[in-house]
């Protein structure tokens, strides 16, 4: 079976590139040959051509032009500015030179799989994300070609609307499976009459695990987001920073851990360097890392006991390896993932952890406590979340018979 793969090929974002990994394995299985497509339709010969590994370099938000920060906090949203920009993004999609070779390519494949990560989502009434996922689907709708949407995560939304809009585009798949139980939820009207929605789990959480046995806790990693990136203010910026300088005081001044700061997307360096800023501290237990990539961030995985992540999937991470965790939720997506997989108090919402820096401190001490047991309960977890999981290889199973016998 040859397939073509849309997915998060190219992105800055180490969540991304094992998403996109991790499904890449599972389809290894199933077709002969994938063709690689990124949401904008941009080819790539190959998994590993298709990300960046050149060094990260600090990136600001660009707060002191004083245009950029009106038009980004303020003209961006403004109803005129939002409906102009997504006419003319639109009229851009449709005049996609991409879309010539894309669909090409759809006449030579026999299936379409989509997904992996946020795949349609609105922060804004005049948005409609649903569009440009449609466009990729309608090509391989007219060609007859069986369409699977995997892994996707779905919402938020701002209207009706934009999820019955979405409704009707996903309606166009013969399957659909969605990471948490809000994205079902949002899109469950498509199952009426039909089974083509199913609820699913991230990929990343069967990372290979490396199963370290040890039970002494000698490094904590705290992994840091720029949260101006989520459109939060750099009022609210400054106080997530400055909570995080006081938890990782309160470990070098009361512990022996070590403590390894990093971030997991390139355009979170620029809290990487806020952060030792604000730290002005010289301690040989203390090391701030600005340069990531997979490998370098799996290999600091190895040597982690413990972590307080902001970015999810470092969160998911750390549940592959069997490493325990507290998580930063500062997006429904976040909150959805700890729902999902059962480790609701291992979760602070950024508007607690803003608020009393304590609250990270205390849930970090209950689960270091019972160090041993939260890594049992983990490998438990995932043994019960791969049940879940596996609904992806029934489907693929189904989509390669049901091509076999078309022919």
């Amino acid at each position: 079976m040859k397939v073509i793969f849309i997915s998060r090929y190219g992105s800055k974002n180490l969540g991304d590139e094992l998403i996109v990994r991790e499904l890449e394995k599972l389809l290894n299985d199933y077709v002969e040959e994938i063709y690689r497509f990124d949401f904008n339709l941009s080819s790539y010969g190959s998994l590993d051509e298709s990300f960046d590994y050149s060094p990260h370099h600090p990136q600001s938000i660009k707060a002191s032009n004083f245009i950029n920060n009106l038009y980004r906090k303020h003209l961006r949203k403004t109803y005129l500015i939002s409906v102009l920009r997504d006419y003319f993004n639109k009229k851009k999609a449709i005049k996609n030179k991409n879309l010539i070779s894309y669909r090409k390519k759809i006449e030579e494949v026999d299936a379409l799989i989509i997904g992996g990560g946020n795949a349609i989502f609105d922060t804004e009434r005049s948005s409609s994300s649903a569009f440009y996922f449609g466009l990729m689907l309608k090509e391989a709708k007219k060609k007859g070609k069986p369409i699977f949407v995997i892994n996707v995560g779905i919402g938020p939304f701002q209207t009706k609307s934009q999820i019955n809009k979405t409704i009707e585009v996903l309606d166009m798949a013969n399957y659909v499976t969605v990471r948490d139980r809000k994205s079902y939820d949002l899109v469950s009207e498509l199952n009426k009459g039909q089974n083509k929605l199913f609820q699913t789990v991230d990929p990343v959480i069967f990372l290979q695990n490396n199963d370290k046995q040890e039970s002494e806790i000698k490094t904590i990693g705290v992994n840091v987001m720029d949260i101006r990136l989520a459109d939060y203010t750099d009022e609210i910026y400054e106080k997530y920073l400055l909570n995080l300088k006081k938890i990782i005081n309160h470990y070098l001044e009361n512990s022996k851990y070590n403590i390894s700061v990093f971030c997991t997307e390139k355009l979170d360096v620029k809290a990487i360097e806020d952060l030792k800023l604000y730290m002005n501290i010289d301690s040989s237990r203390l090391e701030f890392i600005n340069f990531m990539n997979l490998k370098n961030t799996l290999l600091l995985f190895d040597k982690l006991d413990f972590l307080v992540g902001t970015r999810m999937h470092s969160t998911i991470v750390a549940l592959s390896q069997n490493i325990p965790f507290i998580g930063v939720s500062w997006q429904q997506k976040v909150t959805e993932f700890f729902k999902l997989t059962g480790f609701e108090e291992n979760m602070v919402t950024l508007h607690e952890l803003i608020s009393d820096y304590s609250c990270a401190i205390k849930r970090t001490n209950e689960l270091l406590r019972d160090y041993s047991k939260n890594k049992s309960k983990m490998k438990e977890k995932k043994k019960e979340l791969k049940l879940m999981y596996n609904i992806n290889i029934e489907v693929l199973e189904e989509i390669k018979s049901s091509i076999k016998y078309d022919k």
